[in-house]
Parts: structure tokens; sequence; C-alpha cells
């Protein structure tokens, strides 16, 4: 009865999730899950179905026909093993497997029944098996690329890394023929007349309604690809020449890192040059996420740090590392997250840098064995 508490999932679960209370009514319960899941009729049923879900092999993909061989090598066993025969002589299914080969192989199947007496799921089935023997010999299985434990450091385990996507409907600029702005038919944003003609602060606050891009000025996901400083009156930032405010005129190191996090709250003309914000809707997601000064050798990057709960390392994108121009060992680097979905990244760099606070006086940390890794994809 704990062996069955601690393994039934799903609607084997609820059928008998009642009955789990007490170890008398193991009898119940076994009765039970073989009326739903282990009468013969039902195993063999979900064979055939197995089968009939899988994709057709193709002259040109070997591996698929192995897999197709394998599975319909499966469904015989089955129906041998429950003995029930007359499923093998399913002539509809036979000819429905058959259908699905490539022609040639096809052909050679139609050749080779001419030489048998009777015709069943099982010489189908070891005529199949041959013709995928042959195939895998000439074939390299596909296996998942997956570090081995052995080589391993005693460092740490793999890591996990929670992430967060809100689910929004994201339109893009150009995929509708008007102007977001003025509705109109303008190339651009940057073209529109009324947009140019609006002051500063009515540019931002349009910003934030069509939820555009400060850079290009576009409606997109991600970082931009065409973002680069402004230029005018040597502004360093990374927005448009149509979102520069000449009256602030600020010394500080523009921010290295391209990824834009949310707080919930919408900043302020004046504020948002020295952060990265992003602005949904009503029901958006809160993300953590603090200002940095990051050291190493003398160079000083301001960035902001998103926090994660649920992580068992700190990552770092390669792109800042390089401006930090850290260095460190090389290691193969596992992110796992959820339903066991994996990440593989097999040249990780390790490395470790000081950080501190933006306040003045703020005392600064040392971080050690800091995973850089291409792209982090948080959310923007």
């Amino acid at each position: 009865m704990v062996r069955l508490q601690k393994y039934l999932r799903g609607k084997a679960l609820e059928a008998v999730k009642c009955q789990l209370l007490h170890p008398s009514n193991l009898d119940q319960v076994l009765a039970t899950l073989k009326m739903l899941f282990g009468l013969p009729e039902i195993i063999v049923h979900s064979q055939i179905q197995k089968v009939n879900n899988l994709s057709a092999p193709k002259a040109d993909r070997l591996g698929r026909l192995v897999d197709f061989a394998l599975t319909v090598r499966n469904m015989v066993a089955t129906v041998q093993v429950c003995e029930l025969e007359e499923h093998l002589c399913n002539l509809t299914l036979l000819h429905s497997l058959s259908e699905r080969l490539p022609p040639m192989i096809r052909l050679n199947w139609a050749t080779h029944r001419q030489s048998l007496r009777s015709v069943t799921l099982v010489e189908f089935s070891d005529w199949l098996y041959k013709l995928a023997e042959a195939a895998s010999a000439v074939t390299m299985p596909q296996f998942s690329c997956v570090a081995d434990n052995k080589s391993r450091r005693a460092r740490k385990e793999d890591g996990f890394l929670n992430t967060h996507a809100e689910a929004q409907k994201v339109k893009q600029f150009g995929s509708s023929k008007s102007c977001v702005v003025c509705k109109g038919s303008c190339v651009a944003v940057d073209k529109c007349k009324q947009f140019v003609s609006y002051s500063l602060s009515a540019r931002w606050d349009a910003l934030w309604e069509h939820k555009l891009c400060r850079s290009c000025l576009a409606n997109h996901r991600g970082s931009c690809k065409s973002a680069k400083p402004c230029g005018k009156n040597g502004c360093e930032y990374n927005h448009n020449r149509l979102l520069h405010n000449d009256a602030k005129d600020k010394r500080e190191t523009p921010m290295a890192n391209s990824s834009n996090h949310t707080n919930g709250q919408r900043p302020g003309v004046h504020d948002i040059e020295s952060c990265n914000m992003h602005r949904g809707g009503s029901n958006s997601v809160l993300f953590q996420y603090i200002p940095i000064i990051l050291y190493n050798q003398g160079i000083e990057i301001r960035t902001y740090a998103f926090l994660d709960s649920g992580s068992s390392l700190t990552l770092m994108e390669e792109g800042l590392a390089k401006q930090l121009q850290l260095s460190g060992e090389k290691y193969p680097l596992c992110l796992r997250w959820t339903a066991d979905t994996c990440r593989y990244k097999m040249d990780a760099t390790i490395c470790s840098l000081n950080v501190s606070g933006t306040l003045d006086g703020s005392s600064q940390h040392n971080l050690k064995e800091v995973y850089t890794v291409k792209d982090l994809k948080l959310p923007s």
C-alpha cells in the first residue's frame, strides 16, 4: 500500500485515493486498477494507439525507421503476452502500418510477403526488425548530451534555474498597417509627425503606453538588436535620439546589462535613464531586482541583479563578463528547471569578482563561483 501511495499519479490516483488510507483495502485497490488499466484489451489497445500515433518513417531518416520497427515489435510482444492472438491477424492494421513506409521499403515488403504462406503482424514485425538491424548498423543512435557524473567535481550538484515568463500577447510593430501612435501610414514611429511634435515627457508617455523599445521605437520581444548609444551631445545611453534629455547631464557609466526587469512601478522621465524597467498590465508579475556595482581589476560597471529565490547558483551573461575582463576555469554546467527540462553549457566559465550596492560608502563583497552563460533570456 505504501508503494501505491508513493507511485500512483493522475487518473490512477484519483480512482483509488480514498481506498489508500488503510492496508485492508489493498485487494480492492488492485482490482480497481486492474479494471481500469490492467485488462489485456486495454493494454493491447494502448499499444496499438502508440503505433498509430508514431510519426511515419522517412527514407532519409533511418533513425525513425528503427523507432518505428521497435514500436511495432513491442506491440506484437504485448499482444502475445496478453494472449489476444486475434489482434495479430488484424489485416486493416497491417495495411495501415505498411502504407506508412517509404515507397521503396513498401515495395520490398510486398516482395517479401509473396514468399510467405500466411501474413500476420508477427511476420511483418520480424521483417521490419531485420530491416531496422541493418539500418542501425549505418546510423548513429541519438542520445541526449549528458555530462559524465564521474567527471563532475564535488563543487556543486546540477544547478537549478527558475525562469519566469509573463503571459502576454505582444503585437509586433509592422504587423499592422497603421502607426501605433497616429494610426496613420507612417513607416516607423520616429518618422511619425505626431510623435515628433510631442514634448519629451509626452514621447516617454507614448513609449510606455504602446510598449515600445526605447532604442528603435518598435514593439518587439527580447533585447533590441539595433540598440546603440544616443550620441546626441555625447550621450552614451542606449535610447533613441528623440528621447534625449539635454537638461539631464549624467556622468555615470551606462548600464552594461541589456535585460529589462520589472518592479511594477512606472519611473519618471528623469529616472528612466538610470534603470531598465518593464511595465506590464494590471496583473503583471512583480520581479525582484536590485541595482549593483561590479568590480574587477579596477573596472567598475553599474548593472542590475535579478533575484531568483529558487536558484542554487549565480549566473552572469558572457557579454558582461567580457566587459569586466573576467577569466576563469572552463566547466560543464547543467541548468535544470520545471518538468526536468535541462539546458547544457559545456564550456561555462567559473569566475569571481566583487560586488557592492550603489550608495556611497557601500562595502564590497566577494562573489565566488559565478558561472557565465551566453544568454540568460530574462523577462524583457
